[in-house]
């Protein structure tokens, strides 16, 4: 079957979920972003076709069994000349179950990996005691990460770039709000958007529930100082983006701060203990939305 990818997280897709897990053996999902034809909703109304490509292929075995081997893909583009290779060669991995502990509503989820490499790291993630969520009060330094996805996924502090259109929620000091800062801004914080998010919304839930390595808890100092460092760094990083007559700030370490990033990667790998290849590889891969091959390297 050919389903809206919202067949992996959405809420009302939950029961759909639910009856595919009780009556099947066996789960595969290959997702698909922004492909050359509209697949959904061709509606004149929608004013982007952008916003009505995502898809997912999704291939079942009938049977009953007390857990059903659930294999996916990570969130790729699918260009009309990579369209067969893409079909033909996407690795699939056994996805991990996800604990009720980290959130309900992610629980509930069919989280995309891409390599095993990745599920292995989302493992260990789930595995940390603390996650951005303990972290947050209800009032304090506000920090503020943007509405959509496609608008660069960083967190910074709020209201220090305007106009840009945010959510936000609170740390309580400077310390928490760089260490907070250190963990989503990196290639890591973004896998695991792309693992649990809905593809194009941001929500509090998917960047509040990344974990926190146990060592950086125990010893912020050298997370704090990467932290210190994106804040310097932000007036160099700082982009425009211009969307129905309205100019919107924003900030794109990806870009223009790549060496910042890959030394918050390494600090966050090594402190969940794993190798950084072919790791730092895969991450480079699914930020960049470009390559649907994770055995090329660079």
């Amino acid at each position: 079957m050919i389903v809206p990818l919202s067949i992996a997280f959405g809420v009302h897709e939950r029961t759909l979920r639910e009856v595919f897990e009780t009556r099947c053996s066996a789960i595969n999902l290959r997702h698909y972003d922004n492909g050359p034809d509209a697949v959904f909703n061709i509606s004149p109304t929608v004013r982007s076709p952008r916003n009505r490509q995502r898809a997912t292929i999704i291939t079942v075995a009938l049977g009953k069994r007390k857990s059903p081997v659930i294999q996916s893909t990570g969130l790729r583009r699918w260009p009309a000349e990579e369209r067969r290779r893409c079909l033909g060669n996407r690795q699939m991995v056994a996805t991990a179950r996800i604990g009720s502990h980290v959130d309900e509503s992610i629980a509930k989820q069919w989280p995309r990996v891409p390599t095993p490499e990745v599920r292995e790291m989302m493992r260990v993630i789930l595995m940390q005691k603390r996650v951005v969520r303990n972290y947050c009060v209800k009032q304090g330094i506000a920090l503020g990460f943007p509405r959509a996805a496609w608008y660069y996924l960083s967190t910074i502090p709020s209201g220090v770039l305007s106009p840009r259109r945010e959510k936000t929620f609170h740390v309580a000091n400077d310390d928490d709000m760089r260490l907070v800062m250190a963990a989503l801004n990196g290639h890591v914080g973004y896998a695991w958007w792309a693992a649990f998010g809905d593809g194009f919304d941001v929500n509090e839930r998917e960047v509040t529930t990344l974990a926190v390595p146990d060592a950086w808890a125990a010893d912020p100092a050298e997370a704090v100082a990467l932290g210190q460092r994106l804040i310097d760094a932000m007036p160099q990083c700082a982009v425009e983006t211009l969307m129905r007559g309205t100019v919107w700030r924003n900030v794109d370490f990806h870009a223009h701060a790549p060496d910042l990033i890959e030394e918050i990667d390494r600090l966050y790998i090594e402190a969940l203990g794993m190798p950084l290849e072919p790791l730092l590889t895969h991450l480079r891969i699914i930020r960049s939305n470009r390559s649907w091959d994770f055995g090329e390297r660079g």
